[in-house]
């Protein structure tokens, strides 16, 4: 009887916590629409008067683009900086991405990657140390990635003098310089870690292997990476404003949109709710409400629900390898 309460308790917390997010992005999406005075009506008209084609056309690219190029960059961070990862498909990467994704949708979007680094460990027999550090290393890229989008963004922002451009550019080359070539700085938490105790030492080496280890050319490779794949929401942002026939000039468009990549990061489900509060505050007069609300909700569907749920037909199969046992 106490295992079998244990059990039922353990299903009702793993039930809750999705529930408490989703009900998080309506509350704030409800909000939203009182403050503005945006009916549910007019949030229909809006998007009725959109471009269907350029909409779909955009929900096909950026799907593709989240399975194939994102799995591309996960596998060859794998196959590059982690300890026996040469060993991996990519095949078998694909499939993990695809089969995650769903559970993306339930969860915040940085929790999916508490499920990558189980399965590298359970279902591919890598190393949680070193899985942990792998993973935490992909999603940096993307962080990186989209700070350099913002800080360029900042820079063609409004009419700003040169020595602020400048310092924005010496901010955005220190941030690189911390993340991808601070060796000492790797090295000193790692032995600050053993002098806690071996345990931590053997966690901190394996989560910053790949940024104390890696050469530098593979660190300037994928930092490029990065840059480039978190081009994704940003054209999608565009292209979604024009389906509604606002076309942005990139020197007042590229700052605000990564600010409302980074708020898709808020706990919540998927990041519905304050993604869309970002677009209402950062493009405020760009274009009426209605269609801020429909651009901002039309890029939590194409940039994270639609290509997500790509992935259903592979959950069966990603759920049996978390369920490996580790090394089987």
């Amino acid at each position: 009887m106490p295992e079998t309460r244990e059990k039922a308790q353990t299903g009702a917390r793993r039930f809750i916590k999705p529930a408490s997010l989703a009900l998080v992005s309506a509350a704030i999406l409800i909000l939203l629409l009182s403050m503005t005075g945006v009916s549910p009506g007019r949030l229909g008209r809006a998007l009725s008067g959109a471009n269907a084609w350029i909409i779909v056309c955009v929900a096909l690219f950026s799907a593709a683009w989240h399975v194939f190029v994102g799995a591309d960059k996960l596998y060859r961070v794998l196959t590059n900086l982690v300890p026996g990862g040469r060993d991996l498909r990519f095949g078998a990467v694909l499939r993990m991405r695809l089969g995650s994704g769903p559970f993306r949708v339930l969860l915040p979007v940085d929790a999916g990657d508490v499920l990558s680094v189980l399965y590298l460990w359970r279902g591919c027999g890598a190393a949680p140390e070193a899985a942990s550090g792998a993973v935490i290393f992909d999603r940096g890229l993307n962080l990186i990635g989209t700070g350099f989008w913002l800080m360029l963004g900042l820079g063609l922002w409004g009419n700003r003098p040169e020595s602020s451009r400048a310092a924005l550019g010496l901010l955005l080359a220190g941030l690189y310089c911390l993340f991808l070539f601070a060796r000492p700085v790797h090295s000193l938490l790692i032995r600050w870690a053993g002098r806690i105790s071996d345990k931590a030492w053997r966690i901190a080496s394996g989560v910053l292997a790949p940024f104390s280890q890696a050469g530098l050319l593979h660190k300037l490779l994928f930092a490029a990476y990065g840059i480039v794949f978190q081009l994704r929401p940003l054209i999608v942002c565009y292209f979604l404003f024009g389906a509604f026939g606002v076309w942005l000039p990139v020197s007042s468009f590229l700052a605000p949109a990564c600010l409302c990549v980074l708020a898709g990061h808020v706990p919540s489900a998927a990041g519905i709710g304050p993604r869309e509060a970002a677009f209402l505050l950062f493009f405020a007069g760009a274009a009426p409400d209605p269609v801020l609300l429909s651009v901002g909700l039309l890029q939590s569907l194409t940039v994270h629900v639609i290509p997500m749920l790509c992935g259903a037909p592979w959950v069966l199969w990603y759920l049996s390898g978390l369920r490996c046992k580790p090394g089987a």
